[in-house]
């Protein structure tokens, strides 16, 4: 049981805090979108995609140049309880209050029945999750598995004139991949599938019109889909929702992705100079009139779980009709510009983990993840220590040059927060385990920056870890278990230090807090 709620606890924390992350970069990117939506629409559907992609980066990326980091001063004002959940170091009495509820000792302490209320809540919300995430797959899987049904019940289109325009736009639009034409009856506008092997379906209705000039449009159109992939976007879009399927900013964007998708694959047509935007209009609105539900297109389909509304799909039509007005319709989108604009916004916007403080040499570093690395360690571990069972990291016990909390910085000379303890040592003189635990990390570049020299991170279980840096030498390697008291490398001076010393950090549930309540008879 307690194996089960532990990985509960740590499986919807991180999902929680992916939630807010999502919000937070989601309120960001509105007005940006709103800004340029009827300029540069690949930079708006670069923009919604990056609101999907933040629900599945680690929770813990961030970077000192981030907004996050910048705009760190500002969350002075924030609750200590909501800087707990932005993963922002909890330095007050109030903070360090909230921070001890949710420790995992009190949550998933026992009762006299052999499980906590609280554990038991956490395994059921845990598969309240799950259940969503299959339901959402099921329900996937089912339309997709209709659609598929109808191809293979259709046949291939054979009329010569048809397939030399299929020809004829995969060579313009540069689609080296073979692409089929099949038909049947069926009231459902045209749409594509595969990735691979993609086949392009066309109603009969649509065929029985004769018009050859919108038959090439709708065949343009799909190409334009297939040239772009939008069938392996679609189907990851479709997972990140599947996984926050409770989450409205995941439905959003993927409606927004929807939209900005069809509008470039219709500028992509355009831009080819054979149509003119007033022609491929009127196609446009002759496909939409052949299905008795207009809004039952393919493509919202599988990306969404609801029935689009009449209203809606309205919108959505008079939007692209409107777009195919605007003057640069007919040029080829910007596309390399956009994406270099929008991932200059992703290495802004996205690293929203922590903030940036100085460490005990004044350098800029990182703060570190409010959530586990490993959500199986906790679990595995059998006990996490408690105030006053660490043992001292320095078995000579070197003296505290530098103590947690406020601090002068003393290269600067501005107040900060020093959230470990310095002990002055030897180079080469023994570090030791401070507990029992699984070696997290042993490695020369923490972070991908050198500023901390060789670090190691034990992780003793329950959200408990602490941290070595500056280290002279290493005697563990990741995944190694350790006992308290083993020993795990050699002080000295690597990184950005002014001399030899070893910075000292107990970690509750991602949060620094005071190694001087943790070791045992004090530093």
């Amino acid at each position: 049981m307690t194996l089960l709620a532990s990985w509960s606890e740590t499986l919807l924390a991180t999902i929680g805090r992916e939630a807010l992350l999502a919000t937070l970069f989601f309120l960001a990117v509105i007005p940006l979108a709103r800004l340029v939506r009827g300029r540069v629409p690949v930079l708006v559907h670069s923009l919604w995609a990056l609101v999907l992609l933040r629900l599945v980066l680690p929770v813990g990326w961030a970077a000192p140049w981030s907004a996050r980091s910048l705009l760190a001063p500002l969350l002075s004002w924030v609750p200590a309880w909501g800087r707990l959940i932005l993963g922002v170091e909890v330095a007050d009495p109030v903070g360090e209050a909230v921070a001890a509820v949710f420790q995992p000792e009190a949550v998933m302490e026992p009762t006299a029945s052999g499980a906590s209320p609280s554990a038991v809540w956490l395994l059921f919300l845990a598969v309240t999750w799950l259940a969503g995430v299959a339901i959402s797959h099921g329900i996937w899987w089912r339309r997709r598995r209709r659609y598929v049904r109808l191809l293979q019940a259709s046949q291939s289109v054979t009329e010569a004139g048809l397939l030399s325009t299929l020809d004829r736009w995969r060579r313009r639009l540069g689609v080296r991949r073979s692409v089929r034409l099949v038909c049947a009856e069926a009231a459902v506008t045209p749409f594509t599938l595969g990735v691979l092997r993609p086949v392009i379906f066309l109603p009969a209705a649509l065929l029985a019109r004769g018009d050859s000039a919108l038959l090439e449009a709708v065949v343009a159109h799909e190409l334009a889909h297939v040239r772009r992939l939008d069938a392996l976007w679609l189907a990851l879009q479709h997972e990140v929702c599947s996984l926050y399927f409770f989450h409205p900013v995941a439905w959003i964007a993927s409606s927004r992705l929807i939209e900005t998708r069809e509008r470039l694959c219709d500028r992509l047509v355009l831009a080819a100079g054979t149509l003119s935007p007033r022609a491929y209009g009127r196609s446009l609105l002759a496909v939409v009139s052949l299905s008795a539900r207009p809004e039952n297109s393919a493509v919202a389909a599988f990306v969404t779980h609801s029935k689009h509304s009449t209203q809606r799909a309205k919108r959505r039509l008079a939007m692209r009709l409107t777009d195919l007005l605007h003057p640069t319709v007919t040029s080829r989108p910007r596309v390399s510009l956009s994406r270099a604009a929008a991932l200059l916004l992703a290495l802004f916007l996205l690293p929203m983990a922590g903030g940036v403080h100085a460490d005990d040499d004044g350098q800029s570093v990182v703060a570190t993840p409010a959530i586990p690395a490993n959500l199986f360690t906790v679990a595995l571990l059998s006990a996490a220590p408690s105030t006053g069972s660490l043992v001292h990291p320095l078995p000579s016990r070197g003296r505290v040059t530098s103590p947690f909390g406020e601090r002068k910085n003393p290269l600067s000379g501005k107040l900060g927060f020093h959230r470990g303890v310095d002990f002055k040592a030897a180079t080469g003189a023994t570090v030791v385990a401070a507990g029992d635990g699984v070696v997290e990390a042993a490695t020369t570049r923490y972070q991908s920056d050198t500023s901390w020299g060789t670090i190691v991170i034990v992780d003793h279980g329950n959200g408990i870890k602490t941290f070595y840096s500056h280290l002279d030498s290493l005697s563990v390697t990741a995944g190694q278990r350790v006992r308290a008291g083993d020993t795990i490398g050699g002080a000295g001076s690597t990184g950005k230090v002014t001399g030899p010393h070893l910075h000292f950090e107990v970690w509750q549930e991602g949060t620094p807090v005071d190694p001087f309540d943790y070791i045992a008879g004090g530093c």
